[in-house]
């Protein structure tokens, strides 16, 4: 049995990918280009803003520096986001069957404190787990196991101790270089092979994770 469950939040416990896919959209008509989710899902999904801004500027020539871009895309998220961000389901019974089972748990998200706050704080969430780590605390981007690394100090346990839950193959592979065993529910992207290799499981929702434990 594990000691702690550690969640990632975009995509896995927040459903914020849907919402990160109109904030490029209405980026990119402001600048006459079209933008489909399957794009979002196949390049930009996963991956940190400064990576995928600096790929919008040069995948569409835009006329924007990357601060400028990320300016842009941080108010259109914000007007999206003041909306609200549901929950993933199964979400609340899952973390309430971890505490009852004795399980710690935290949350390691590349995003930064700002904006993970304000999302946790729109579902109480913020005061729920043991330990947090945000993208501010961290040098190295997933697929780098740091933030996982920093999230198992926090908790005083080993990764060996702990499980990562995961929607992309970024988050995977750095539980999976952390030496912490790891559960996929995908979002918008299926793993792939070589990544489901790494899997402890992949599930369909958090209400699957629930039962496994």
């Amino acid at each position: 049995m594990y000691r702690a469950v550690i969640f990632d939040m975009d995509g896995l416990l927040i459903d914020t990918e849907k919402i990160s896919y109109q904030v490029f959209r209405k980026l990119l008509e402001q600048f006459g280009h079209p933008f489909s989710i399957v794009e979002y899902t196949n390049i930009y999904s996963g991956r940190t803003e400064v990576q995928n801004t600096a790929e919008l500027i040069t995948r569409y020539a835009l006329p924007l520096t990357q601060a400028q871009c990320i300016e842009a895309t941080d108010h259109i998220e914000r007007q999206l986001l003041a909306q609200g961000a549901p929950l993933k389901p199964g979400a609340m019974e899952l973390l309430a069957h971890l505490d009852k089972r004795g399980v710690r748990t935290a949350l390691a998200t590349s995003s930064t404190k700002e904006r993970a706050v304000a999302l946790l704080q729109q579902h109480q969430l913020l005061d729920v787990f043991d330990a947090i780590v945000f993208g501010d605390e961290i040098s190295h981007s997933k697929p780098h196991p740091e933030i996982f690394l920093r999230t198992c100090e926090k908790l005083s346990l080993s990764p060996q101790e702990c499980l990562v839950l995961e929607d992309s193959e970024a988050g995977i592979r750095a539980a999976h270089a952390a030496h912490c065993a790891a559960i996929c529910i995908p979002d918008l992207k299926e793993p792939s092979a070589d990544c489901r290799a790494l899997l402890q499981a992949k599930l369909s929702s958090l209400s699957d994770v629930t039962a496994y434990f």
